[in-house]
C-alpha cells in the first residue's frame, strides 16, 4: 500500500486532520471581599458575585463540641437544635426563627462541630435584612424563648438522630476509637451518645448559651448577590443591642502523639475492620494542604492490594477529630481476623507506592503528571470557591484558623509546590512506625439504644403566610436569566451543549447518554454499572469530569473517549469481587426489600420492577457481553455533550470535533414502553443485625418523564415536607422524614418516609397514614403549607444556577428529558398559576389510597408492628393534622 495511503487511513481514524491548538495554559484567579469588627464584637466578610441572584448567609460561632461538659457531650448540638427555633412575637403572633426563616429563606440549616457552630440561609436579595436581624436575634433572645416541652423534645430529636446516625453500638465504637488515637484529656477525645445527651438539662442548655455561646468572635460571611453598604446598614440596625461578646476561653487543642502498636477492639461492625491512623499537623497548616496531593492515593492501592490478593475489600480513608489536630484513617474491611497481619504489611506496600506516584525518581515540576495533580486539586478548590456555600466556610476558616490565608494564596501555594517536596511530606508523615493499627472485630448482636419517652406534643410555630392566597395565581414571574447555550449536532447524531461558565477558571462536561439501568436484558441486572458511569438512572447513564477550563482540551477527550471507547470489559476477578460485596448480607436484605417494593409500585415483568443491580444479575455477566453491551448503548446518536466553562468557543467546538466527529452513530435506545401496573398493599423487610431504627416508606408512581404535571409535583413536594415534619417537630418520633420525586421515562417514582426510632416504629407508622389521608381529604389543612411551597419553589427556579458544575446539572437534566432551554421560563409560570384547587385535585389522583405502597424495613418486630399500625388506619373525617402556616 502507498505511504499516502496509511496517511489518509491516520487521519480519518482521528477525525479530522490535525489536532486543533492547545488552549492558553495560564490562568488568573480575581476576587474581591470586605472584612470588618461591629460594636458588639462580631466580625463580618462580605463576598460580591456578579453572576449571583441570591444571598447567602454563613454565621459561626467559635463554640462546638469540644465545650461540652464531661459526661453530657452533646450540649452544644442539642442547643444548636434549639437555637434554631427560638421563640419570638411579630405583630402580636407567636412565631419561631425557623418559622421566620421558612418565610423569607429559599433554605437554611445549621451545624455542629468540634470548634465551631453555624447557622446558614439562602434567600433573594430582598430578605438579606431579615436573615441579618434572625441572627441577631438568636443570641439576643436565648434561652428566653426556649420553652421546657421545647427542649424535652429536641433532646428526644438529638436521641433519635444519633441512633440512627449511628445504630447499635456505634457510638460506643467511635468512643473507643477516639480513647485509641486521643490521649487522656484531648479536647477531641470525647463522643457524644444517645445517654450523654438524655443527661443534660434545661438549666445545663441555658448556662451554656450565655456561657459559651458568648464568648469569642463569630464569623458572619454573606456572599452572593449583595453590596458592603447593604450589609453595614443591616448590621447597625440589628446587631446594636446584641449582648457583647465576651474574651474567648481558649482551649489547648494539641497535635495527638505518635503512639504506634497495634490495639485490639470489638465494636459494632459486620465483618473484621482494619484502621490504620496517622497524626496530621493542623488543617490550617501548608503541610497539611500539601499532604492532601498525596494521602487520596493510598486508599486506591490498598484496595487493589486487597483485591489482588483476597484478603479484604472497601478500603476508604477520611480525615477524623477536628481542624486543630486531624487524623487520618485509612480503613479496610477483612475477610477474617486471620487476615490482619497481611494487610498490616500491606498497607507498608500502599505507601510506598504512594511515594513513588508522588515523585519518581527525577520528577521536575513541570512533569505533565505532576502538573495535572496540582492543578486538579486546584479545580476542585475554585469549585468549592465558586459555589456561595463553599465561599463562606473558606472564607470563615482563614480568618479563624489562617488570617492571612486567601484562596489566591492557596493556588500559588498549589503552582509553586513540586513533587519531590510533596514526596518528602509524605514520607515525614505517613509510615508505617509512625501508624497506630487498630483490628476491629465484630461485638455479635446486641440490644439497640432503647427509645426515648418524650411523649408530649409540642405547639408548634409556621412560618406567617397570607392564606387567602392560595385562591389566587400569582403574578406571572419574569424570564429566567437564559443559560447562553450554543447547541448543534454534528453528523454523527450527537447532540452538542455548550454553555459559559460563571467566570472561575473552571471547565465541567457531562456525557448523558439515552440508556440506563432499565435497559439491562432480563437476568443481567448491573450491566450499566459495569461500565464506568458516574451516575447510573434507570433511563439514562452520565459520565461527567472537570478541569482546570485551561485543560478543556484534556477534559473534552477525556469524557469523548467513553464514545470511542464505550465500556471497560469486566475480568474475572472484579466478577468475583462484586459477587461478594452485593452477597454481603445486608446488602441481600435491602436488596430484597427494594425489589418487593418495586414490584408492587411497577408491577411484574416491568423493567423499573427490579433491582438495578444484583449478585444474581452479575452472575450472568461477562467481559464480552459488557463490551458489546456498551457498544450498542453508548452510541453518538445516544448521547448529548455538555461543556460549561470559560473559554474559547471555536476552539472548544474544533476538540470536540476532533475527539469525536469518526465516532459510528449507531441508534437511539428504545424508550420503556410498558405501562405501570402497582399493586397496592404493604411490604416489609427484615434485617437480622439488630437496630435501634425502623425505615418507612410510602411510594407512588407518577406520569412519564417531564409532564405537564410536573410543576405540581415540585409544590407537592414541599407541602409533603411541610406536614410530615410532624412526626419529628410534635412527636419526636423521627430525625426527619422527606418526600422526594425522581421523574422516570415511563413513570416516575415518589419516595415518602425515613427513619425512625424503632421503639414506636408502630406509631410512626399509623401517622403516616393518617396525614396521607388527611391531605387526600382536606386541602384546608395545609392551606398555608400550599402558599408557601408555592412561593419557595417559584423562588427556587428564578434563581441563577452560580456554579459551573450547576449549569451543567441544569443541561444534563434539560438532556435527560429532552426538554428545551427555555423550560424553567415555563415550569416557573405554571407554578405561578397554580392554586390550591389545582393541586388538591392532583394530590386526589397521585397519591391515591388504592395507588400506595407501604414498606417498612428493619428488626421483624418493630417492622411488623409498623406496617400492622398503617394497616389498621380507617378512614375518618377527623383530621390529624393543623396546618402550622396559619
Amino acid at each position: 500500500m502507498p505511504k499516502w495511503g496509511v496517511a489518509v487511513l491516520a487521519m480519518a481514524a482521528c477525525g479530522t486532520v490535525l489536532r486543533p491548538p492547545d488552549p492558553d495554559r495560564r490562568f488568573a484567579v480575581h476576587v474581591q471581599g470586605t472584612t470588618f469588627d461591629a460594636d458588639r464584637g462580631y466580625r463580618f466578610v462580605v463576598l460580591p458575585e456578579p453572576s449571583a441572584s441570591v444571598v447567602r448567609v454563613d454565621a459561626r460561632y467559635p463554640v462546638g463540641w469540644t465545650d461540652d461538659p464531661v459526661g453530657k457531650e452533646g450540649l452544644a448540638h442539642l442547643v444548636e437544635h434549639l437555637l434554631t427555633e427560638v421563640e419570638v412575637t411579630r405583630d402580636g403572633t407567636r412565631t419561631s426563627l425557623d418559622g421566620e426563616l421558612a418565610s423569607v429563606a429559599l433554605s437554611f440549616n445549621a451545624r455542629t462541630t468540634t470548634d465551631s457552630t453555624t447557622y446558614e440561609a439562602t434567600a433573594l436579595p430582598a430578605a438579606l435584612d431579615d436573615l441579618l436581624r434572625v441572627e441577631a436575634e438568636r443570641i439576643t433572645i436565648g434561652c428566653a424563648g426556649i420553652p421546657r416541652e421545647l427542649f424535652e423534645r429536641e433532646r428526644e430529636v438529638v436521641r433519635n438522630e444519633l441512633r440512627e446516625r449511628a445504630g447499635g453500638g456505634a457510638s460506643e465504637l467511635q468512643r473507643a476509637i477516639y480513647e485509641a488515637i486521643y490521649p487522656v484529656g484531648h479536647p477531641y477525645r470525647r463522643v457524644d451518645s444517645s445517654e450523654t445527651v438524655a443527661a443534660i438539662t434545661y438549666e445545663d442548655v441555658c448556662a451554656f448559651i450565655v456561657g459559651p455561646y458568648h464568648r469569642g468572635t463569630p464569623i458572619v460571611a454573606i456572599s452572593g448577590a449583595v453590596d458592603v453598604a447593604a450589609v453595614k446598614n443591616a448590621v447597625t440596625k440589628h446587631f446594636a443591642n446584641v449582648p457583647k461578646r465576651q474574651p474567648a476561653v481558649l482551649v489547648a487543642v494539641t497535635p495527638p502523639p505518635v503512639l504506634g502498636g497495634t490495639v485490639k477492639l470489638r465494636g459494632a461492625v459486620d465483618e473484621p475492620t482494619l484502621l490504620a491512623t496517622w497524626p496530621l499537623p493542623p488543617m490550617a497548616s501548608k503541610d497539611y494542604r500539601l499532604l492532601e496531593l498525596a494521602w487520596p492515593r493510598i486508599a486506591m492501592r490498598l484496595e487493589d492490594y486487597a483485591f489482588l490478593y483476597q484478603w479484604g475489600h472497601s478500603a476508604s480513608a477520611s480525615i477524623i477529630g477536628g481542624p486543630q489536630a486531624p487524623v487520618l484513617a485509612l480503613g479496610i474491611v477483612l475477610d477474617s481476623v486471620g487476615d490482619f497481619d497481611e494487610a498490616k504489611a500491606r498497607v507498608g506496600s500502599a505507601l510506598r507506592d504512594m511515594y513513588y506516584q508522588v515523585a519518581r525518581p527525577g520528577a521536575q515540576a513541570d512533569d505533565g503528571g505532576w502538573v495535572r495533580t496540582w492543578e486538579r486539586r486546584a479545580a476542585r478548590l475554585l469549585g468549592r470557591w465558586e459555589s456561595l456555600a463553599g465561599r463562606n466556610e473558606l472564607s470563615a476558616d482563614f480568618l479563624q484558623y489562617d488570617p492571612g490565608g486567601s484562596i489566591v494564596m492557596r493556588i500559588k501555594e498549589l503552582q509553586s509546590s513540586t513533587p519531590s517536596q510533596v514526596r518528602a511530606l509524605a514520607e515525614r508523615w505517613f509510615s508505617v512506625a509512625r501508624a497506630r493499627f487498630l483490628l476491629i472485630e465484630p461485638a455479635g448482636v446486641r440490644s439497640g439504644t432503647a427509645g426515648g419517652m418524650f411523649e408530649g406534643v409540642v405547639e408548634q410555630h409556621g412560618a406567617r403566610v397570607d392564606a387567602a392566597l392560595a385562591d389566587k395565581p400569582l403574578p406571572v414571574p419574569p424570564v429566567i436569566s437564559q443559560l447562553h447555550c450554543e447547541r448543534y449536532t454534528q453528523e454523527n447524531g450527537l447532540a452538542v451543549v455548550l454553555a459559559r461558565g460563571t467566570g472561575a477558571p473552571i471547565a465541567h462536561a457531562q456525557l448523558v447518554v439515552d440508556a440506563g439501568a432499565a435497559d439491562a436484558p432480563l437476568g443481567k441486572e448491573g450491566v450499566a454499572h459495569t461500565v464506568g458511569a458516574s451516575s447510573v438512572y434507570a433511563d439514562a447513564m452520565v459520565f461527567d469530569d472537570h478541569m482546570l477550563s485551561t485543560r478543556v482540551d484534556d477534559l473534552i477527550a477525556a469524557v469523548s473517549s467513553e464514545l470511542r471507547f464505550p465500556g471497560y470489559g469486566l475480568s474475572d476477578e472484579q466478577k468475583k469481587y462484586m459477587i461478594a460485596r452485593l452477597s454481603h448480607p445486608r446488602v441481600v436484605e435491602r436488596e430484597t426489600y427494594e425489589t418487593d417494593l418495586l414490584l408492587a409500585l411497577y408491577g411484574e415483568g416491568h423493567p423499573y420492577a427490579r433491582s438495578s443491580i444484583s449478585a444474581a444479575g452479575v452472575k450472568h455477566l461477562a467481559h464480552d457481553y459488557v463490551e458489546s453491551w456498551a457498544r450498542r448503548h453508548i452510541k453518538a446518536k445516544n448521547s448529548t455533550l455538555v461543556i460549561v466553562g470559560d473559554a474559547d468557543a471555536k476552539l472548544v467546538r474544533r476538540h470536540i470535533a476532533y475527539n469525536t466527529d469518526h465516532v459510528a452513530a449507531g441508534s437511539r435506545t428504545r424508550d420503556v414502553s410498558t405501562p405501570p401496573r402497582t399493586t397496592p398493599g404493604f411490604v416489609v423487610g427484615t434485617i437480622a443485625k439488630t437496630s435501634p431504627t425502623v425505615h418507612l416508606v410510602a411510594r407512588f408512581v407518577g406520569g412519564r418523564g417531564v409532564d405537564s404535571d410536573y410543576p405540581k409535583r415540585l409544590v407537592l413536594e414541599a407541602v409533603l415536607g411541610a406536614q410530615l415534619a410532624k412526626l419529628r417537630e410534635k412527636r419526636a418520633l423521627t430525625y426527619g422524614f422527606t418526600a422526594s420525586y425522581e421523574p422516570r421515562r415511563a413513570g416516575g417514582m415518589w419516595t415518602i418516609g425515613g427513619m425512625v426510632d424503632a421503639a414506636r416504629a408502630a406509631e410512626a407508622g399509623q401517622l403516616m397514614i393518617e396525614i396521607l389521608d388527611d391531605l387526600r381529604r382536606e386541602p384546608e389543612v395545609y392551606r398555608g403549607a400550599f402558599v408557601l411551597g408555592r412561593q419557595k419553589v417559584l423562588e427556587s427556579l428564578l434563581v441563577n444556577v452560580s456554579s459551573t458544575e450547576a449549569v451543567a446539572t441544569r443541561l444534563a437534566f434539560l438532556a435527560r428529558f429532552e426538554l428545551d432551554d427555555d423550560y424553567y421560563n415555563t415550569l416557573a409560570k405554571a407554578v405561578a398559576r397554580l392554586t390550591l384547587s389545582d393541586l388538591h385535585a392532583f394530590v386526589v389522583h397521585e397519591l391515591a389510597a388504592d395507588q400506595q405502597v407501604i414498606g417498612a424495613l428493619g428488626n421483624a418486630k418493630p417492622a411488623n408492628a409498623a406496617i400492622e399500625a398503617a394497616r389498621a388506619v380507617k378512614p375518618t373525617t377527623r383530621s390529624t393534622l393543623v396546618d402550622p402556616f396559619q
